[in-house]
């Protein structure tokens, strides 16, 4: 065999094996996606330390969450405030834990932790007239995000 012919061949294997790489690349990456959007993710390694080829992916499994927002009004002594209260369902049984956003008018206005699948937030300084209210429960290791529907209050204080 001359050496131009197991050349040529060499090339052709190789170019054989780089579509065949981007091929698996591809796959791999539309395989993360639905895994991701399904709500599975692969761990980090134990280590930055450890070498490539001994890291495994260990899967895990995030269930979905839902969140329901509750506005509830009370007189002070500076006129009144507001309490919004955020309820997180988790979807598997267990109770959420990590935070809530609450949002009006799509400005964040405050946070809260979640504690026995609730999270509540006083605010005393919503402007006058209608707000649009929402609170987004940011997940944890456990639980996918969730965002509740948006809750119009009207602010009717006239001090």
């Amino acid at each position: 065999m001359s050496h131009s012919s197991s050349s040529f061949r060499s090339t052709k294997v190789l170019q054989r094996f780089c579509r065949s790489s981007r091929l698996l690349s591809s796959m791999a990456a539309l395989a993360a996606s639905v895994l991701l959007a399904c709500g599975v993710h692969a761990a980090p390694p134990a280590s930055p330390n450890t070498p490539a080829a001994t890291h495994s992916a260990a899967l895990r499994f995030r269930a979905a969450s839902t969140i329901a927002l509750t506005v509830a009004s009370a007189a002070s002594a500076d006129g009144s405030s507001v309490t919004l209260l955020a309820t997180v369902d988790g979807k598997s049984g267990a109770t959420p834990g990590g935070t809530v956003i609450f949002t009006e008018h799509g400005k964040r206005i405050g946070e809260a932790p979640v504690a026995n699948g609730s999270a509540s937030l006083t605010v005393s300084a919503l402007p006058e007239g209608l707000s649009s209210l929402s609170a987004s429960y940011r997940g944890d290791g456990n639980f996918r995000p969730s965002k509740s529907a948006t809750v119009r209050f009207y602010n009717d204080d006239q001090n």
